[in-house]
């Protein structure tokens, strides 16, 4: 029995025409209007290429204390940890707090271990405090007049009060400069216990080493990618490429 000659240039071309076939067929009022190669050079320049961004903890400045704060929650069962650790501009641990609580989402996890922190802050009488969380959307809605519902808003105004009351800053970290409240805040979900910390000492040996990373200004390095860029070129392509069947 004789063999057939494998042919490289076949099997392209016969997965250029199975790729085709089944776009073509997805999206019937869209068909392609290029050639195939002209696709695949338009997927290469899509591309999104990553940039590497270093990131690293900041000391408060001189006289002030710092608050990062987190929230984790667990769709399975609505539970969620809250957790906040307030360091001081040696980077020492002031005290640190963590709960189990009953909410509907990571974003009210993140405002109500928030509200707790500038509670407690305010009640011990300290001064100067920057509250820092890796949430932008619940660092927009303090700082701005952003709103999702009913709930969440009662707990922003709450905050906004306390920040007016107490002048306190409210910024936005990467996840990466709050590993601390991050490990804790998931930890709380799995053990449900209460704690309330005033010394380094106290802490679950899980939190001391990105703590330690922290005070000695060890940097991470977060990757990210050019999404902006991704979607206008994009738009690019559906305004000028694929052509509507009118």
């Amino acid at each position: 029995m004789e063999r057939k000659k494998f042919s490289l240039y076949k099997m392209i071309q016969q997965a250029k025409m199975n790729i085709q076939n089944a776009i073509e067929n997805a999206f019937p009022s869209n068909p392609l209007t290029f050639p195939w190669i002209s696709y695949c050079h338009i997927l290469i320049i899509l591309k999104p290429y990553p940039r590497t961004i270093i990131v690293c903890w900041k000391f408060p400045i001189g006289g002030s204390c710092k608050l990062n704060t987190d929230g984790s929650f667990s769709s399975a069962n609505t539970c969620a940890g809250i957790e906040g650790v307030l360091r001081n501009e040696e980077g020492d641990l002031v005290l640190d707090f963590s709960s189990s609580i009953q909410c509907n989402s990571n974003i009210e996890a993140g405002a109500t271990a928030a509200r707790q922190g500038m509670k407690i802050y305010i009640q011990k009488n300290y001064s100067n405090l920057t509250l820092e969380s890796n949430s932008l959307i619940l660092v927009k809605m303090i700082n701005d007049n952003l709103s999702l519902n009913y709930n969440l808003n009662m707990i922003i105004k709450e905050i906004k009060q306390m920040k007016i009351q107490a002048n306190i800053k409210v910024e936005h970290c990467f996840r990466e400069a709050n590993k601390v409240a991050d490990y804790l805040a998931k930890h709380v979900v799995s053990s449900q216990r209460e704690t309330f910390y005033d010394s380094y000492q106290q802490l679950s040996v899980g939190a001391k080493g990105p703590f330690q990373l922290n005070k000695s200004q060890i940097p991470s390095v977060r990757i990210q990618y050019d999404k902006a860029n991704f979607f206008c070129k994009l738009n690019y392509i559906g305004s000028h490429i694929f052509a509507r069947v009118e």
